[in-house]
C-alpha cells in the first residue's frame, strides 16, 4: 500500500510491505528544490506587501473620513498661529508623496509631483480631494501587488532622501510618513473645527 503525505516542505511516499511485516519508508524531499525555493519567496513577498498595502488602504480611508468631517471648507484649509498646514494641504501632500514613490515606483503611474502646490495651494473642492485618494487607493494596491520577493531585498527604486534606500525600510517610513501626517489632520480639525473626536 502506498500512502501520500504532501506538506509545503516535502513530499513522502512511504511504502509499506504487509507481507514481510516491515516497513520500508522511500521519502522524496523537495526542502531544497527549486520549486520549493521559489515559493517561499514568493510568500516572503506577500507576508510584507499583502498586510502593508491593507494598512496603507485603512489609513488613507480614514483620512477621507477626516476630510469629510470638517463642517466647512474654509476650516479645512486654515492656518492659524504654529500651525502652518492645513488639514487640506496635508492631504495634497500625502496624495503626492503615495504617488510619485509608489506609483510611480511600481505603478508605472508617470505621475507627476507639484510639490509647492501640495504646501501652497488652496480651495480644492473637496469631491476632488476623495478621487485623489480612490485614485491613491488603486495605485497603492497596484504598486505593491507588483513588488517581487527579489526587489524586497534590493534598493527602492526611487532615490527620496537624495541617497539609495533599502526597500523593506522605506516601505516601512512611507506607512510612517501617512500615518504621522493623518494625526495633524486629526489634530488640526479638533483644534479649529472643535467637531468630533
Amino acid at each position: 500500500m502506498v500512502i501520500k503525505t504532501d506538506s509545503f516542505w516535502s513530499q513522502s511516499f512511504v511504502l509499506m510491505d504487509k507481507s514481510e511485516g516491515y516497513r520500508k519508508m522511500a521519502i522524496l524531499g523537495f526542502l531544497n528544490n527549486f520549486n520549493v525555493r521559489i515559493l517561499l519567496k514568493k510568500y516572503q513577498s506577500i507576508m510584507m506587501t499583502l498586510p502593508l498595502s491593507e494598512l496603507f488602504i485603512r489609513d488613507l480611508n480614514r483620512l477621507k473620513k477626516e476630510i469629510a468631517a470638517y463642517s466647512n471648507d474654509k476650516i479645512l484649509w486654515q492656518i492659524e498661529g504654529s500651525i502652518k498646514n492645513s488639514g487640506g494641504n496635508l492631504c495634497l501632500h500625502l496624495i503626492g508623496n503615495l504617488k510619485t514613490y509608489l506609483g510611480n515606483g511600481f505603478a508605472e503611474l508617470g505621475y507627476v509631483r507639484q510639490r509647492d502646490f501640495e504646501f501652497a495651494g488652496k480651495n480644492v473642492d473637496r469631491e476632488k480631494l476623495y478621487l485623489e485618494i480612490d485614485e491613491t487607493i488603486e495605485t497603492i494596491r497596484l504598486g505593491l501587488s507588483n513588488i517581487t520577493s527579489e526587489q524586497l531585498s534590493e534598493q527602492f527604486p526611487i532615490k527620496i532622501w537624495g541617497e539609495e534606500s533599502k526597500m523593506e525600510f522605506t516601505l516601512l517610513h512611507l506607512y510612517g510618513h501617512l500615518n504621522y501626517h493623518l494625526g495633524q489632520v486629526n489634530y488640526h480639525r479638533r483644534m479649529l473645527d472643535g467637531v468630533g473626536a
